[in-house]
């Protein structure tokens, strides 16, 4: 469950319109969420990168 912003009510995750107030959320278009995680592993993959060296030195 997610708040609705406009009238604070809780509503479904996939719901695409508010049933109380009508407001519409607006959509996550998948080029950000595959920018997102491809972010994610980015600062993984260094981490544990930099990890790796400083445990051979």
């Amino acid at each position: 469950m997610r708040e609705c912003p406009s009238c604070a009510l809780p509503v479904e995750e996939k719901a695409e319109v508010c049933p109380y107030c009508g407001y519409e959320f607006p959509a996550t278009p998948p080029v950000h969420r595959a920018v997102a995680w491809l972010m994610i592993l980015l600062l993984l993959g260094s981490g544990l990168y930099a990890l790796w060296a400083w445990l051979l030195r």
